[in-house]
């Protein structure tokens, strides 16, 4: 607290909280709508388990394709909503809630 009265930066706890929750709402609702669409899901009848992706599976045939395009794997889809929530934050969540 010393060091951010001396530096002159005004410290503002309650907004940079209702920030974070934000974003973090945001990137949620990103990661989830990008996989649901972008991203393959498949469905093992035999061990009802749900598989994201078919990388590594010997019996692909088994498994019954359930919802996405299969264009974008779990981890590509993570980074992607990764970016897609910083530059939101960066260029539209952040001004809104610091009145910037």
């Amino acid at each position: 607290v010393i060091l951010d009265l001396l530096s002159g930066i005004a410290v503002r706890p309650l907004l940079t909280i209702l920030f974070g929750t934000v974003c973090g709402f945001v990137g949620s609702f990103l990661d989830s709508l990008l996989g649901a669409t972008v991203q393959s899901s498949y469905y093992d009848d035999e061990k009802h388990v749900s598989h994201c992706g078919e990388e590594g599976r010997e019996s692909i045939s088994k498994l019954r394709h359930i919802s996405g395009v299969n264009l974008l794997t779990n981890a590509q889809v993570n980074l992607a909503s990764v970016i897609l929530t910083t530059a939101l934050g960066a260029a539209y969540i952040g001004p809104l809630v610091y009145g910037i």
